[in-house]
């Protein structure tokens, strides 16, 4: 373990002290993540720390800002998680300067406060437990409260944060509840938002609702979330234009496909893939593959997945010959000794599909 640990300091550029007091929070808890993942999960907790990093970093003209923010970061570079809290928790108060009546603050120091507040959650998230988390999502919650509508957009991100720390209760640690407590959060939300008059934010809560369903229904087996999740983006994509918001657009059509092409295979519903397949194959199409090569990839193997699925069922040979090129195009960048279970996850899809040609032929 102590190798893995060190391997993931390295590839991060996190000190090891980082990622040793984040294992300690968790040896503490007594709580047992999935083990399968916990260099994955190290690795999610390595990129938070190194963004937390980038928000201290900024220079300002008042020098008891600058002096908290640097005693904020050389804590955490030592990972002194306790530390960073207290330096952020003198900086807030500073920012509030003795000030209850939030409606009195000048706008400015509002953002300033809740953006504190936000980094406060993240320091919290940083411990691997479901307390954490939970903690994390309350000081999201109190973030959105103080910046308020001095600034709406970055108020919502907040809330945002807060659901997304309560769903993280269910993929770190396999609790339904956390997920629960996240769709209820996410449906509130949307309450909340009009369509047409806030079709952004509306469908970037429709996309984390999607993921949170998507994630329950994986701990409990119910396909209804499934479906459920499926209705969320298309309802988003209706709405939705590609020019309004790419990334989110792209997003949607990434989690539909994620979705349909598995429960669309286990159906055996050619309708469900045919649809997915339509639905990756015009997000591919906008798609520059230098832009995000990894998620492109992942793309390219979601909908080869679901032409040979769909090619297999029908006898259809190009639709066969597309996914089998598809899953060459993307077998070509996995590096067999860096990433052997993908690897040999490829080759075993070409072979399906090259048996499913063979069957065509004789």
């Amino acid at each position: 373990m102590s190798a893995m640990i060190a391997r993931v300091a390295d590839r991060h550029d996190v000190p090891l002290a980082v990622l040793l007091a984040v294992m300690a929070s968790l040896v503490r808890s007594g709580v047992r993540p999935n083990l399968a993942r916990l260099e994955q999960l190290l690795g999610r907790k390595a990129r938070e720390v190194v963004a937390l990093r980038r928000r201290l970093d900024p220079a300002s003209q008042d020098a008891a800002v600058g002096e908290a923010r640097r005693k904020a970061a050389r804590a955490l570079e030592s990972g002194q998680f306790v530390e960073v809290e207290r330096a952020l928790a003198q900086l807030e108060l500073h920012f509030f300067g003795g000030m209850t009546d939030l409606s009195a603050m000048p706008s400015d120091r509002r953002i300033a406060a809740g953006e504190t507040r936000s980094d406060r959650a993240a320091t919290a998230l940083l411990d691997l437990t479901p307390a954490a988390c939970k903690e994390a999502a309350q000081r999201y919650a109190e973030a959105a409260a103080i910046v308020g509508t001095a600034n709406l957009e970055r108020s919502r991100e907040f809330a945002l944060r807060q659901g997304d720390s309560l769903a993280r209760i269910g993929e770190d640690f396999a609790d339904p509840a956390g997920f629960e407590a996240a769709i209820a959060h996410f449906r509130t939300l949307l309450s909340r938002l009009d369509n047409f008059d806030d079709t952004i934010a509306w469908a970037t809560v429709q996309e984390r609702l999607a993921r949170a369903l998507a994630g329950l229904a994986q701990l409990t087996d119910d396909d209804k979330r499934l479906n459920e999740a499926l209705a969320c983006c298309r309802k988003a994509l209706e709405d939705l234009r590609h020019d309004q918001a790419p990334l989110l657009w792209r997003a949607l059509k990434m989690r539909f496909g994620r979705i349909a092409i598995p429960l669309g295979d286990l159906r055996e519903d050619d309708a469900l893939l045919e649809e997915a397949v339509s639905c990756l194959a015009s997000a591919l199409a906008r798609w520059n593959r230098d832009g995000d090569e990894v998620r492109w990839l992942e793309a390219e193997q979601l909908i080869s997945r679901g032409r040979a699925a769909l090619g297999r069922r029908t006898s259809d040979l190009a639709l066969l010959e597309r996914a089998f090129n598809g899953f060459n195009r993307v077998a070509k960048t996995v590096d067999r000794t860096r990433e052997p279970l993908r690897w040999a996850e490829l080759q075993d899809q070409m072979g399906g599909v090259l048996a499913a040609m063979g069957e065509r032929y004789s």
